[in-house]
């Protein structure tokens, strides 16, 4: 059953290691007595096939002793089915020569040990300025970072993710750039001048999220939006009631489309009526497997035996099946967006954030002075003398 096989590859890491996991299928594939016997082994090698083809960069590329079991493994002695294995060896070599030139991450903006530091609040919103003075092209670079990474992650990623593992991956380096860049927006709103450079800035935000609608970037656009909607943002209720109103429209259109509201109708509607392309905001995915972690138990017991639940399996299965689809989509962003920015995307992976408990101290501050602003401007003279 080749959904079966797709289901147990995908989720045995929960209940054994890889190592473990090849150890079975030798051993299962060396037992040919009884009548099912060469059947079974003939299964052990669509097994392996699909396993090498589909995870050998998160499961072999980085664990030389399970790549050499398995090249151990095609030499030994010749049997009956020396042509399957030969098949097997050929899918491996392919493998093998596809990886040589490739880093075990993709470090461009040093995934191996995190996103890089940043550059520090000095210049940050100058260097925002020069390089988004054109939004779609900064835009781009933003979609085209998100895509690269988001066509890297596999199914086991989010497996990963949901069962709190802390292994690195596309998928914890895609979360948090995600994070990173929201946190990036409200410190910037925050650490404004004044009102008329954070409208500047709010329309140029707004700008960005709007392109990334446009490329179905949805992911892009729940960045940019996280970032308005930061606590410490949000406590200066006047940051968004004194943009004009064709803004405050922007804005709230943008909102309804990134609203919670019916499980996130409203955007699972735009993601599902995509053609061509697409970059799914990663939340709900995350949302959607939690859920089903949390939800349905790793074991099923019958009769006092203990089975492992294949519905949960199953489960997840359909989920990352509906991440793949999409990340065939996002693939063709790279063909769309061909020029990279080295700036801009330095700039992006540097970009200065401070974090929410600084936020919101700086947050306090401004609201405390706006309403001292408000109180001077509706009270005399002689009312502020005795106020203080």
């Amino acid at each position: 059953d080749s959904e079966l096989q797709h289901v147990v590859l995908l989720y045995f890491r929960k209940y054994i290691s890889c190592d473990k996991f090849l150890e079975i299928s030798i051993q299962a594939y060396r037992d040919k007595s009884g009548i099912l016997g060469m059947g079974k082994a003939l299964r052990v090698i669509s097994t392996l096939k699909k396993w090498i083809s589909l995870y050998f960069l998160t499961d072999f590329l980085l664990d030389n002793e399970l790549l050499h079991k398995i090249q151990m493994f095609i030499l030994e002695q010749p049997s009956t089915l020396d042509s399957v294995k030969d098949e097997l060896k050929e899918i491996l070599e392919k493998k093998i020569q596809s990886t040589q030139n490739l880093p075990i991450l993709w470090n461009s903006s040093g995934l191996c040990g995190g996103l890089l530091p940043s550059r520090g609040a000095k210049g940050n919103i100058e260097l925002f300025l020069k390089h988004a003075s054109n939004t779609t092209e900064f835009a781009r670079q933003l979609i085209r970072i998100e895509a690269e990474w988001f066509c890297r992650v596999t199914p086991h990623d989010w497996i990963n993710a949901v069962s709190k593992s802390t292994k690195r991956t596309y998928l914890t380096c895609l979360v948090e750039f995600f994070n990173q860049i929201s946190q990036w927006v409200a410190t910037t709103l925050i650490t404004a001048k004044d009102e008329a450079e954070r409208s500047t800035l709010i329309e140029m935000f707004v700008k960005i999220a709007q392109c990334s609608l446009k490329y179905k970037s949805f992911n892009t656009l729940f960045e940019i939006m996280g970032g308005f909607n930061h606590v410490a943002v949000q406590k200066i209720d006047r940051i968004f009631k004194c943009l004009p109103s064709h803004l405050q429209e922007e804005i709230s259109d943008l909102e309804n489309i990134i609203s919670p509201q019916n499980n996130y109708r409203i955007y699972r509607n735009l993601l599902n009526g995509c053609e061509g392309i697409a970059l799914p905001f990663i939340g709900v995915y995350l949302k959607d497997m939690t859920a089903i972690e949390e939800g349905l138990d790793d074991y099923e017991e019958e009769d006092n035996i203990k089975y492992i639940s294949l519905q949960k399996m199953t489960s997840f299965h359909e989920v990352c099946y509906k991440v793949t689809q999409v990340q065939r989509k996002s693939e063709n962003y790279l063909s769309i967006i061909k020029h990279i920015d080295p700036e801009i995307r330095d700039y992006l992976f540097q970009c200065f954030t401070l974090d929410s408990e600084t936020l919101w101290e700086f947050s306090q501050a401004l609201w405390k002075k706006k309403k001292r602003n408000r109180l001077s401007i509706n009270r005399s003279p002689k009312e502020l003398r005795t106020s203080y």
